[in-house]
């Protein structure tokens, strides 16, 4: 079962097992009546490298072996499978008429894994609904009313996508399912596009629960470290982070100044929180831990400012010049507070010196609470906040090795 990886930016063979990795509540400001359907953990989960027949059928086609891919699922223990839709035209009839029908006997759990525009040749070519996902979801849906083993809807490279996919598509797309098969789940996959400062609300984000969490069930995250493919060693991190954004610990400010705009020195985006403790801050270590990131990567410095205050003292200072990249940071504020009962942290945008075409987005992870905004000056209505809120999702991880590294994993394949 191990065969190259459809997706391009994989450029070698690669081996994966999905896991749960964690899983709490996905930021949500939108009340929601009923919540979505959901994972129920622990899931390990085997995904594509499907078998194939040896010899084509009359249509010239090797399509799936259905009896051959059950059997060495149910060998290798494997509870639950995600099947892809992709690799050749009969990829939908083998599953709704031969595939599904044994999983069901067998009493695997089986996800639908679609796949994005971005990654079909043609729409047409996508059968039988190319890029109507509506239709996709609708006749999942049926078929999950008729087969129970059929659990989720998965959509590949969800984040790369969203221009199709906004949040009043995917409500419709998952109310016309629920309507059908009211306990289906959605599962967007989102890798990490951190290095990809200019989108800081299209990663798995406080921004993008907020967008997305009423209507999925969890959120498939694909590791990868796009700049050594074969070096794990930020693996846990990124887990960690994304896992913590679901978990419902983090909030997000997100500063967008548009170019061919005038500033002036002191305007600003804030963010504050107000922190108290009766008894007064005692003398020890209070950690503040936030990720900072901007979309800016030319020389030009000086201008913009990023900053940490306390009680309105500039205790950290950053500049959007300079290709910083994601920075995690973690300050120890424990002078700044030590005696007080109450004190202000505040986190800005701030204009050091005047600018008429300087353009930048700036992205802060917070520690969730109670934050509120100001504006000041060319800053008005330039700023965003994505709370944390209600709701449980689970965190799935999809993990990309060389086939030797899943070496006494319970269930290793080829993606």
């Amino acid at each position: 079962m191990f065969k190259p990886y459809h997706h391009a930016r994989f450029r070698a063979p690669l081996t994966a097992v999905l896991l749960l990795a964690g899983c709490g509540g996905l930021a949500d400001l939108q009340a929601i009546a009923t919540p979505p359907p959901r994972l129920a953990a622990p899931i390990c989960a085997d995904y594509d490298s499907e078998l194939r027949e040896a010899t084509a059928r009359a249509d010239g086609i090797q399509h799936v072996d259905s009896p051959a891919l059950i059997q060495k699922l149910l060998a290798g223990n494997i509870k639950t499978y995600a099947y892809l839709v992709w690799h050749q035209t009969t990829d939908w009839d083998d599953f709704r008429l031969e595939f599904l029908p044994a999983a069901q006997a067998a009493g695997i759990d089986i996800w639908l894994y679609l796949t994005p525009p971005s990654e079909n040749k043609s729409p047409s070519g996508y059968v039988p609904y190319g890029s109507n996902y509506l239709a996709w979801a609708t006749n999942t849906a049926i078929l999950a009313q008729q087969f129970p083993v059929l659990k989720a809807l998965a959509i590949d490279d969800f984040n790369g996508n969203e221009a199709l996919f906004t949040p009043n598509y995917v409500s419709n797309m998952m109310s016309a399912a629920h309507a059908c098969c009211p306990n289906l789940i959605f599962l967007p996959v989102n890798y990490d596009l951190s290095h990809e400062p200019t989108a800081p609300t299209k990663i798995i984000s406080p921004a993008f629960a907020n967008a997305y969490g009423p209507y999925s069930g969890g959120v498939i995250f694909p590791y990868l470290n796009w700049a050594n493919m074969d070096d794990y060693s930020d693996e846990a991190a990124q887990i960690t982070n994304n896992s913590d954004i679901l978990n419902g610990e983090l909030a997000q400010f997100v500063v967008s100044f548009p170019s061919s705009t005038p500033s002036q020195a002191g305007d600003y985006a804030a963010l504050t929180q107000v922190i108290t403790n009766a008894a007064g801050f005692p003398d020890s270590p209070w950690l503040f831990p936030f990720r900072i990131n901007d979309s800016y990567e030319g020389t030009t410095t000086g201008y913009h400012k990023l900053q940490v205050l306390v009680d309105n003292l500039v205790v950290w200072e950053g500049d959007t010049g300079g290709a910083t990249g994601i920075q995690d940071l973690t300050l120890n504020l424990q002078t700044q507070l030590k005696g007080k009962t109450t004190a202000a942290i505040k986190v800005r945008l701030y204009e050091a010196k005047g600018v008429g075409n300087y353009g930048v987005t700036a992205s802060w992870n917070l520690p969730a609470g109670n934050w509120a905004v100001s504006e000041a000056g060319a800053f008005v209505g330039t700023s965003r906040t994505f709370s944390t809120g209600r709701g449980k999702r689970h965190f799935l991880s999809l993990i990309a090795a060389q086939v030797a590294q899943f070496q006494g994993v319970a269930r290793k394949k080829s993606v």
